[in-house]
């Protein structure tokens, strides 16, 4: 008798509970996204080339991408998700993100070398996207996802040295706080690990607007060294997601 109450029991416990670990429907639903990554930058200037005169001294400066100027930003997003359909969520997140500048050679002065350290790139913003999974169900569901972003920037000075000539142009203003712009796609995996638990991986392009510029370099000729700094960068990321 015992034996037949067990499977009895068994049999009623475990499909509830293969049902409870089953990927339900998408529609209707919150979520909540934590995403940690990084963005690998593709193309954009920090600033321009150009020569010019600093100290009465003949200069030269060579353009520097972000890749040379800053090291690689690693970024933090908090996402909310609303289910449309079973395939579609609509979104919006926070994010923000600090990176740290290296010192530079820029250019030179008078055949001496010319180094650059700039502020660190801070940034805090919201985006709006909404996702569309390619399978309408599984564990396993790829997707896309669109964006658009606006984002405000701090204030970025440098400060400019000479070494061999013991000469350093400190807090030499270059871009001012600036509201910035733009958008782009991912791919991405989600997995589920029970009804209200996913893992996730995405990739993407993104591209943003530039900052607004200062003329911290008035009176050197190098004053056009700051008219470009829009990015296009790649971020990468992992993710962990609660459905309720």
């Amino acid at each position: 008798m015992s034996n037949k109450l067990i499977a009895l029991a068994l049999a009623t416990v475990l499909p509830a509970l293969s049902a409870a670990a089953e990927p339900g429907s998408l529609k209707g639903t919150w979520s909540f996204t934590a995403n940690a990554g990084v963005d690998l930058d593709v193309a954009g200037k920090v600033h321009d080339s150009g020569t010019g005169s600093v100290l009465k001294l003949p200069t030269s400066v060579t353009e520097k991408s972000f890749r040379e100027i800053y090291n690689t930003p690693l970024r933090w997003r908090l996402e909310m998700g609303y289910g449309v359909s079973d395939r579609m969520e609509l979104l919006a997140d926070l994010l923000y993100s600090k990176v740290s500048a290296k010192l530079v050679r820029v250019g030179d002065v008078a055949g001496l070398d010319l180094n650059a350290k700039f502020d660190d790139y801070r940034e805090v913003g919201w985006s709006l996207g909404a996702r569309y999974f390619l399978t309408s169900s599984g564990r396993l569901r790829p997707h896309v996802t669109a964006w658009a972003t606006m984002s405000r920037l701090d204030k970025i000075s440098a400060t400019f040295t000479v070494p061999a000539a013991g000469v350093t142009l400190a807090d030499t203003s270059f871009y001012d706080k600036s509201v910035v712009y733009g958008g782009g796609a991912d791919l991405g995996l989600r997995y589920r690990l029970s009804k209200h638990l996913c893992v996730g991986a995405s990739a993407g392009l993104r591209y943003q607007t530039k900052p607004k510029g200062l003329e911290g370099l008035a009176g050197t000729g190098l004053e056009n060294l700051n008219d470009v700094g829009s990015r296009v960068y790649a971020p990468i990321a992992v993710s962990t997601i609660i459905h309720f």
